[in-house]
């Protein structure tokens, strides 16, 4: 249903599914959600060769902290609480 994403991967990394199944991850989704809505110049930079591993670098630190930048509960916790109400 999900190509396979669990929700454990789907909150520590954004990911877009595209209508071809091709799953794409981090800075790639934003590059190509704001080509489809012809916005595509505003992350064309991301994708040159010197800017584009630093963007995917911070991307991924943002990932990895950005429940605790915003008060949310860690990652191991909201997965265990997504187990526990799927069970009820």
């Amino acid at each position: 249903l999900y190509q396979d994403i669990s929700y454990r991967d789907a909150m520590g990394q954004i990911h877009a599914i595209k209508a071809s199944g091709e799953v794409l991850k981090d800075v790639r989704v934003f590059q190509e959600a704001y080509r489809l809505v012809g916005l595509g110049w505003i992350y064309a930079p991301t994708s040159l060769p010197l800017l584009g591993p630093l963007v995917n670098e911070f991307y991924r630190f943002w990932a990895k902290s950005r429940l605790f930048f915003t008060g949310r509960p860690p990652l191991e916790q909201l997965c265990k609480s997504r187990e526990l109400d799927e069970k009820s």
